[in-house]
């Protein structure tokens, strides 16, 4: 992990990449910080952007003011509940996908008990709304806000201007993905063990943030949809986003081909933008190699988090192994975070520069 803070008015974009899960903590100028999703190692007590923070001087309590949920996908969530719960001052935002879906906040907030994959998606956000509740008791403020296109989630205005804005989901994947919601929710009486599908991550929130001077391109794990209302194809279309030139983007679902549009890097990148990737060291492992190749034709400052792969998981007990595997759980867990760091002078554009962590490299 890297050490040492920005400048008050220093614009700093981490991304944090285990080979399982992915972590993006920001530093909007003037103290202020924002975290996207969250990523724990099994091992660990607390999720990386808080290590992080701390280890860097962050009064989390006060200086945290925006967190936010892209989707519900266990390498994005792992440890967001306890994001919440220290950032008192912060705005929680979740995908809109999520804000009709009654019967499912239900059954997570009441059904918590009976929960069989205590790792799983819907444990975390079960402990989300958990806090989310003594919070609201205590405010008159609903604790959660919904992200959807076109919707601005956090504005400061001041000597060093920020605003996120988000691009997605699209109007059609909302309804898409709610219908689906409805479809697959558990019967009566039955557990809930995970969180519907997503197929493919129709629900992602992507970022759009611009603060003083520069911007920035957080791209989930949306994908491509050959449906022009759904996926990156609506950002595209859409005349209401933004019209500036992101200079450093987080790469959308570890560089899958499934996420890669050609017309992102066309429209809404600056030449040459600061990419960082988050790999996947699951079957399927990504990045593939020829997604390595196609970005390091799209620019020459492409980064991977971690490269150190993955380390088996040893039980003395068999049973446990054989139980794990019939759940289909990874017994193999990441052995270190990557990190790569950005950062720019606020005011001056074109002052973008890079840090790695040591299992972090060049594409």
């Amino acid at each position: 992990m890297l050490i040492g803070g920005p400048r008050v008015d220093e614009i700093e974009v981490s991304v944090f990449g285990p080979g399982y899960g992915e972590s993006i903590v920001i530093h909007a100028g003037l103290g202020d910080w924002v975290v996207v999703d969250s990523c724990q190692l099994p091992r660990d007590t607390t999720p990386v952007a808080l290590q992080y923070l701390e280890a860097i001087g962050v009064n989390v309590e006060t200086q945290l003011k925006l967190v936010v949920a892209t989707h519900w996908h266990d390498d994005h969530i792992r440890g967001l509940a306890a994001i919440v719960e220290r950032a008192q001052q912060a705005r929680f935002v979740a995908s809109m996908a999520m804000a009709n879906s009654i019967d499912f906040l239900t059954a997570v907030s009441l059904d918590e008990r009976r929960l069989l994959a205590q790792n799983s998606g819907v444990t975390e956000f079960a402990k989300i709304i958990r806090v989310l509740k003594a919070r609201r008791q205590a405010s008159a403020t609903y604790p959660i806000e919904w992200a959807l296109v076109d919707r601005t989630i956090w504005n400061r205005p001041g000597s060093i201007n920020a605003t996120a804005q988000c691009l997605s989901p699209s109007d059609a994947d909302f309804h898409l993905l709610l219908t689906r919601f409805q479809n697959l929710m558990p019967k009566p009486g039955t557990d809930v063990t995970s969180v519907p599908d997503e197929s493919p991550n129709l629900s992602a929130v992507v970022v759009w943030m611009c603060c003083g001077q520069q911007e920035m391109l957080l791209g989930s794990d949306l994908e491509n949809n050959a449906n022009p209302h759904r996926g990156w194809s609506a950002i595209l279309a859409n005349v209401n986003r933004p019209t500036g030139r992101a200079s450093v983007y987080k790469v959308p679902h570890h560089g899958s081909a499934t996420a890669h549009e050609p017309q992102v890097w066309q429209q809404l990148l600056t030449t040459n933008p600061f990419a960082a990737v988050t790999p996947f060291n699951h079957p399927p492992k990504l990045p593939q190699p020829a997604m390595i190749q196609t970005l390091r034709g799209l620019t020459a400052n492409a980064f991977l988090t971690n490269v150190a792969g993955d380390e088996p998981t040893k039980f003395s007990d068999r049973t446990a192994t054989k139980t794990i595997r019939d759940f289909k759980y990874s017994i193999r867990q990441p052995r270190h975070y990557g990190q790569v760091r950005f950062r720019a002078d606020a005011m001056r554009p074109n002052s973008w520069s890079f840090e790695l962590s040591p299992v972090a490299q060049r594409l």
